[in-house]
């Protein structure tokens, strides 16, 4: 009987899970060192109520200790926090990642915001085997979701969930029966993206009207902190969804804010932006009503 070794935490690695436990595949869980959150602990939660064997990995109990117990023939990654080392991939016919991202475009950290911020029509859902680089290896299968402007960052990463999560037994069949054709990624097509590439989460008016509306649900992935704006010198976040409107014209400045048919418009370079939710001092509130109650002076 085929063994399936699944490493990862959050929904992703729940739903996969979900799914090939459907199959008759010996399935295990390797639980990652150091997730504190709840959503985190997802997978794990749900492979204890459905009795799936689970590893703890630990300094004593590396995944390398693991592998070599339970000996399986795919190991899937499903938001795996660390880089896996090359030898300890050598030990598994079919490592395979699954990377939120159009590989080799989107490589690393943030794929689905950064896709976002660029603007791009699709995002990418990529199947490919890892090898000792950051999503480097040979891609086994590629599929799109569209990048509906109406959903924000959270919503897009759950579709992509959701896709990849219905995708996954397709997929180890065809790799069980070698029906497989792997595609090299092109390195002159490659981009990467760290850590550090959503550090900044400050609000710039003076930007594009349609960026700074992307750049905002780019943002807007709960339990996370949203983008913020200073406004008198209170920090506000802003919270999805809100509306934009496209202006050239207009007597008001840049970060100016007013009250228009019952909502409170600020001001950009070519337009307003119509906040609807805003969270201030851990309160979720009418961004209207706030600027009411504080008798606010419009200042930039």
């Amino acid at each position: 009987m085929i063994k399936i070794l699944t490493i990862g935490r959050n929904e992703l690695a729940r739903e996969v899970i979900k799914n090939i436990k459907k199959s008759n595949y010996i399935l295990a869980y390797v639980k990652p060192e150091k997730i504190r959150s709840n959503r985190g602990l997802t997978a794990l939660k749900y492979c204890k109520k459905n009795n799936i064997k689970i590893f703890q990995e630990n300094k004593k109990n590396t995944l390398s200790k693991i592998i070599k117990i339970f000996k399986p023939k795919i190991l899937i990654s499903c938001g795996y926090p660390k880089i896996i080392d090359e030898k300890i991939l050598k030990k598994i016919k079919y490592p395979i990642n699954i990377h939120f991202g159009a590989l080799p475009k989107y490589r690393g950290c943030y794929s689905i915001p950064m896709a976002i911020l660029n603007n791009e029509k699709k995002i990418g859902i990529t199947f490919h085997l890892m090898d000792k680089g950051i999503d480097s290896g040979p891609i086994i299968e590629q599929y799109f979701i569209k990048n509906n402007n109406k959903n924000s960052c959270k919503q897009l990463y759950l579709k992509a969930v959701f896709t990849a999560s219905k995708k996954i037994l397709m997929l180890i069949n065809k790799i069980i029966k070698k029906k497989i054709k792997l595609k090299i990624q092109k390195q002159k097509h490659s981009s990467y993206y760290s850590l550090s590439s959503l550090k900044n989460k400050k609000i710039n008016y003076n930007l594009d009207i349609n960026y700074i509306k992307n750049f905002i649900r780019a943002h807007y992935f709960p339990p996370f902190s949203p983008s913020y704006k200073y406004i008198n010198g209170k920090k506000i976040y802003f919270l999805w969804p809100l509306k934009i409107k496209k202006s050239a014209r207009s007597n008001n400045k840049i970060g100016d804010i007013k009250i228009y048919n019952k909502e409170a418009y600020i001001k950009t370079k070519n337009g307003f932006l119509v906040p609807n939710l805003i969270k201030y001092k851990k309160k979720i509130i009418l961004f209207k009503n706030f600027i009411k109650k504080d008798y606010l002076v419009w200042k930039r």
